[in-house]
Order: C-alpha cells, then sequence, then structure tokens
C-alpha cells in the first residue's frame, strides 16, 4: 500500500466521521428542539395561572410577537407578549390572561394563539364580534405586522411580530 492509498483512505474515514458527527448532531438538536417546545408552552401554562408577570417574563424571552392594547390616550398601554405554540383568551372577565376593559367586551371575547413563528386571532363567539382591521374576524385568522385588533371604538390591541415567519 502506498503514501496516496493511505492518505485517500484516511480522508474518507475522516469525511465519514464528520458526515455521521453532523447527522447525529442534527437528529438530537430536533429531539431537543420539539422538547423544549413542549416543556416552554407548559412552563408558561403554569405560571400563567399564579405568576402571570413570571409567565410574561419567559414570553419575552421567546415571544413570537407582542400585542400593544391601547385605550384612548398613550399613557394607557400595556404590551403583552405572545409566547410560541401557546394560547391566551381575552374578554372582561378575570379568569382571561388578557383582561378587557368596557362592557362591550364579552366575558371570553377573543383568543391569541401562536405556533412556532406566527401569532393568530380567533373570534370566541362574542356578542358584539371581534374586528381585524375593521373587518369582521371569521375563524382563526393570521397577524401580521401592525394589525389592529377591535372590539370597540376606545380599546384596540396592536401586533407586532418579533421573529421573522421566514
Amino acid at each position: 500500500m502506498d503514501a496516496a492509498e493511505i492518505l485517500v483512505s484516511a480522508a474518507a474515514g475522516a469525511g465519514a466521521s464528520i458526515v455521521t458527527a453532523y447527522v447525529t448532531y442534527r437528529m438530537t438538536a430536533r429531539q431537543d428542539q420539539r422538547k423544549w417546545r413542549a416543556e416552554l408552552a407548559e412552563k408558561y401554562a403554569l405560571l400563567t395561572a399564579d405568576q402571570p408577570r413570571a409567565a410574561q417574563a419567559l414570553a419575552r424571552q421567546f415571544a413570537v410577537g407582542v400585542l400593544i392594547l391601547e385605550q384612548g390616550d398613550t399613557e394607557t398601554r400595556e404590551k403583552i407578549f405572545i409566547a410560541p405554540n401557546t394560547r391566551m383568551t381575552a374578554g372582561r372577565s378575570d379568569d382571561n390572561e388578557i383582561v378587557l376593559p368596557g362592557f362591550t367586551a364579552s366575558r371570553h371575547h377573543f383568543s391569541i394563539s401562536a405556533d412556532g413563528a406566527n401569532a393568530y386571532v380567533e373570534d370566541l363567539g362574542s356578542a358584539n364580534g371581534t374586528f381585524l382591521n375593521d373587518a369582521p374576524v371569521r375563524g382563526r385568522t393570521l397577524l401580521r405586522n401592525g394589525d389592529r385588533i377591535r372590539i370597540d371604538k376606545s380599546f384596540h390591541v396592536e401586533f407586532q411580530p418579533l421573529i421573522s415567519s421566514g
């Protein structure tokens, strides 16, 4: 066996080792990512019930978007971060993650849900309806940058994405 054959054999072995290591890494990374997503959603749900500020701190770290709630002037703005793979409800009842002001809001008016990259709004059968950019929300509807969710003229929610949906 000459030196050229040894070098080719060594290079082939090294290449095979690199490919095997890369494939193993990618498979492990995907498994870890699935586990992380499930754990994040579970931790967020547990915190939301008893520690809403801690839930928002967790959501802020990984958020797919933010809702800016505004009633009247800009001094009453509130930000709510949307964690991936979660669902929040909004309405006038205190058991919602987003408590809406006023009598025009239903007890459970609309929901905001998110997958890994996008956020959606859905009316929950409210009496007065939910509007997205002045059009009635029908079914689960994708939110885009700058979209405004409105329940009446005195209150609206603006959506801003925090990660690219591409």
